[in-house]
C-alpha cells in the first residue's frame, strides 16, 4: 500500500487505478486466514499475482503513452510477418507469468462476473499480452457494468480498434462516445475520437478534436509528439492549417502540472478517510476477523462522512465500489441510488 502513494508520487500510477489496486490488496487481505501457508482458496490473489497486478497498472497505462507514439506516424508502413507478435526470450518468462495470471483471474471472474474492477485488469492483462479480442471481451464486460466510467469506454473502445486491426467499429464508437459524455477533457478519449474522425475523413471535426487535446494537455505531455503528426497528416490531407482553428475547451486543473508532489491516495487526500501507515502496520499483527473488522471500519468511516457531506458524489462512488468488494449488495445499491441522484442533480 506504501509502495502504490510512492508510483502515485511519481506520476505513473492515475488516482483511478492506484484506487483499484488498493481495494484489490484490501480484499485479499479480508479473505487471507491467518496462518495460511497451503495452496491458496478460490478467488484470493497470491504475493506473485499481486505483484503481476502491479505490474499490470502500472505499466500498460505507460505503454499506452508509447502506443500513441506509435499510431502518431500514420504513414509508418506494416510490419512483416516476421516482426510482429514475438517476445524476446528476455519477454518469455514474464508472458508465461501474465498468461498463468490472465487464466487464474479469468477463472475468478467467471464465478464473480459483477466486478467490474476484476474485468478491467482482466482486460489490461490481455491488452499486456497483446490478446486483443479476449481484451476486448474483457473490457466489454466491464463497460456493461460502469459505461459512465471514461476510463471503461475508452479501454473497450482501443481494445476493439486493436482486434479489429486498426480499424474503428460501430461498438467501439459507441465507447468512445459514452467515455467523452462521462469525462469531455480525457486525453485518450479526445486521441482516439479524432483518429475515427480521420478514418471517416472527416478531417475538420478530427482536427477541431485534437486541437482541444492540445489546448488541456500539459506542456510535458506524452502523447504531444503523435499528437502532432497526427495534426500534420490530416491538415495536409484537408487543406486545414490547425493554426487557424481555436480551442473550444479552456485548460482544466485536472491535467494542469501539479505544483506539488500527488498525495497517495486514500491514505492523505483531504476529506478522503483511508488508512494511514500506522494502520497498515498494525494490520499487519492482526487475526484475520480483526483485519476484516479493520477493513470494514474504514468503510464505515467514510460512510460515516458522507452523512455530514452528502453531497460528495466522488465518495458515494467509492463507497458504492467498497460495498460491492466486500459484497454488500443492498448497501452497494442504496449508494448508487444516491449517485445517481446527485448526478441528476448536476445535469444542467
Amino acid at each position: 500500500l506504501a509502495e502504490i502513494g510512492r508510483v502515485v508520487e511519481r506520476g505513473l500510477l492515475s488516482e483511478t487505478d492506484a484506487d483499484a489496486l488498493q481495494k484489490e490488496i484490501t480484499r485479499r487481505l479480508e479473505k487471507v486466514r491467518e496462518g495460511a501457508s497451503g495452496p491458496q482458496s478460490a478467488g484470493v490473489f497470491g504475493n506473485a499475482e499481486i505483484a503481476a497486478l502491479m505490474i499490470v497498472i502500472i505499466f500498460v497505462p505507460a505503454g499506452a503513452f508509447g502506443f500513441y507514439g506509435y499510431l502518431g506516424s500514420p504513414d509508418k508502413p506494416d510490419l512483416p510477418m516476421s516482426a510482429r507478435n514475438i517476445a524476446s526470450p528476455e519477454q518469455a518468462p514474464q508472458n508465461q507469468e501474465l498468461s498463468k495470471l490472465a487464466e487464474n483471474l479469468a477463472a475468478k471472474m467467471a464465478q464473480n462476473p459483477e466486478r467490474l474492477e476484476g474485468w478491467m485488469l482482466l482486460g489490461r492483462t490481455y491488452m499486456t499480452l497483446q490478446d486483443y479480442p479476449k481484451a476486448a471481451r474483457a473490457f466489454g464486460r466491464a463497460f456493461g457494468l460502469g459505461p459512465e466510467r471514461p476510463d471503461v469506454g475508452v479501454s473497450f473502445a482501443e481494445a476493439l480498434y486493436m482486434a479489429s486491426g486498426g480499424r474503428f467499429t460501430a461498438e467501439a464508437d459507441k465507447a468512445l462516445a459514452a467515455s467523452a459524455r462521462a469525462f469531455p477533457a480525457e486525453p485518450k478519449t479526445m486521441f482516439y475520437q479524432g483518429l475515427s474522425l480521420a478514418e471517416k475523413s472527416k478531417f475538420a471535426q478530427a482536427i477541431q478534436m485534437w486541437v482541444n487535446l492540445r489546448a488541456v494537455s500539459p506542456p510535458n505531455a506524452p502523447w504531444l509528439p503523435s499528437l502532432r503528426e497526427r495534426l500534420a497528416d490530416a491538415a495536409q490531407k484537408s487543406g486545414i492549417d490547425p493554426a487557424t482553428v481555436k480551442p473550444t475547451l479552456a485548460p482544466t486543473p485536472t491535467f494542469a502540472p501539479p505544483a506539488a508532489p500527488v498525495a497517495p491516495p486514500v491514505a492523505s487526500a483531504p476529506n478522503i478517510p483511508g488508512p494511514t501507515r500506522e494502520d497498515v502496520e498494525a494490520a499487519q499483527q492482526m487475526t484475520s476477523e480483526d483485519r476484516q473488522a479493520f477493513i470494514r471500519s474504514m468503510v464505515q468511516r467514510l460512510a460515516d462522512r458522507l452523512e455530514d457531506e452528502p453531497d460528495d458524489l466522488a465518495g458515494w462512488k467509492r463507497l458504492a465500489r467498497a460495498y460491492r468488494v466486500l459484497g454488500e449488495t443492498a448497501k452497494a445499491e442504496a449508494a448508487e441510488k444516491k449517485i445517481a441522484e446527485l448526478e441528476k442533480k448536476a445535469k444542467p
